[in-house]
């Protein structure tokens, strides 16, 4: 197995180190309250970060080798497709390699350098545009494809960084907020589709919206994430429900809001809840 990982408080850590062992499960309750320590796969640690840890105290990254932990690892689910590895016993001090202060991206996202992508996708000619992401084998409903990462700017800093580019990829993440990749990313060759198989789980993770069958292309639906009202482009998706043009004003459409209900990035099912 791999190497795992677990955020801690800078504090709880701490005192690990003076006992010898750690002993807490995850954001203020213990192995015992809990039975077992949550801990993520890299891909998986700005998603927990992101739901249980935006307003936590100084954290640190426990990058763990499981071979030292002593304790059983257990591949769990969560209540989806995905599983986390659970430690069911105390975390030997030793069984930690690396440590890491671990903190937010400026606007207060736990955000990854760069985008994470599920080996069941690969890179091939796509008939919609260029380049697109196909996958390897047959993706589950619901199973997470990939996190967004990249560098994190304002929309000052965004309009400033488009002054000069020919080519970007980029999404909205909130208010104010925006995730530019570099061209040479993992999910910058991802594609637009009006009938699109993957939508947002959260802020950065693309999960499939339905089974995805071998060699088909992983595409999203630009409105998903994207709410620059100047901003529009020509689609070529082929699907029944091509609409031509692609805008940034697409997400106040009341069809996609109904098809996509739940699965807008979070701030802008926000928007729409009050009545964007």
């Amino acid at each position: 197995m791999p190497a795992i990982f677990h955020i801690a408080d800078a504090e709880d850590w701490s005192a690990a180190q003076t006992a010898g062992e750690y002993r807490m499960s995850t954001r203020g309750r213990t192995l015992v309250d809990v039975g077992f320590i949550h801990c993520s796969h890299r891909h998986q640690v700005e998603r927990v970060a992101n739901a249980a840890y935006r307003s936590a105290a100084p954290l640190v990254l426990l990058t763990i080798d499981p071979h030292l932990v002593g304790a059983e690892i257990r591949e769990e689910s969560a209540g989806g497709v995905e599983t986390f590895p659970h430690v069911y016993g105390p975390l030997p001090v030793g069984a930690v390699v690396t440590v890491a202060r671990f903190a937010p991206a400026a606007g207060g996202l736990f955000v990854p350098p760069t985008s994470w992508l599920t080996p069941k996708l690969d890179v091939r000619p796509s008939p919609i545009e260029g380049l697109g992401l196909f996958a390897r084998e047959p993706i589950d409903a619901g199973e997470p494809v990939a996190v967004m990462g990249g560098e994190t700017m304002t929309d000052e800093q965004f309009a400033r960084f488009l002054a000069g580019a020919e080519r970007w990829s980029a999404a909205a993440i909130d208010e104010d907020l925006n995730l530019v990749q570099d061209l040479d990313d993992p999910l910058a060759r991802g594609n637009h589709s009006c009938d699109p198989n993957l939508w947002m789980a959260d802020e950065l993770t693309l999960v499939a919206r339905r089974d995805v069958g071998a060699d088909q292309e992983a595409t999203i639906d630009y409105a998903l994430m994207t709410v620059d009202d100047a901003w529009s482009m020509a689609c070529r998706c082929g699907s029944a429900e091509c609409r031509g043009v692609v805008t940034g004003r697409d997400w106040r459409r009341a069809d996609l809001q109904a098809r996509y209900r739940g699965h807008f990035s979070p701030f802008i099912g926000r928007r729409i809840a009050a009545g964007g």
